[in-house]
């Protein structure tokens, strides 16, 4: 069965990988995706499939949409547990995987943040202007 390890496991492997020209990405085609557009949505779900985890939606990568997925489903929470999607509004919406959560924000593995992929360190209550967390199901395989 997968779990939030085999998650954050693969998206840390990721880690310093910077995209190309115009959002051009590598995790487009394994999300199955169309290329060249903001990609934090397309990274997850990749990160996703390679670790075998149930993902609500798999078909989009706009941030609102995939955030809607977990909302109908019931698996949006206010608080982060490690393995989450963390959602957050900066201007516009962006949306990383939380590796770690601490009394004074969250710590998360994400792409398209600042054009690579990169750890993220969100501090206020619960990260700084997180939305929600979406939970995916780790009892089902992806």
């Amino acid at each position: 069965m997968p779990s939030p390890d085999d998650l954050i496991k693969a998206a840390q492997s990721e880690i310093g990988y910077r995209e190309g020209p115009n959002n051009e990405n590598k995790f487009a085609d394994e999300a199955a995706h169309a290329n060249h557009q903001p990609w934090c949505v397309t990274f997850i779900v990749a990160m996703a499939k390679r670790a075998q985890v149930a993902l609500p939606e798999t078909r989009t990568a706009a941030v609102a949409t995939f955030r809607r997925a977990f909302e109908a489903q019931g698996r949006l929470h206010p608080e982060p547990a490690v393995g989450d999607v963390a959602f957050f509004q900066r201007g516009e919406s962006h949306a990383s995987i939380v590796a770690e959560v601490h009394g004074d924000g969250v710590v998360c593995v994400g792409g398209n943040y600042s054009g690579e992929v990169s750890v993220e360190r969100r501090r206020g209550p619960q990260g700084s202007r997180a939305t929600g967390y979406g939970r995916p199901d780790y009892a089902v395989l992806g």
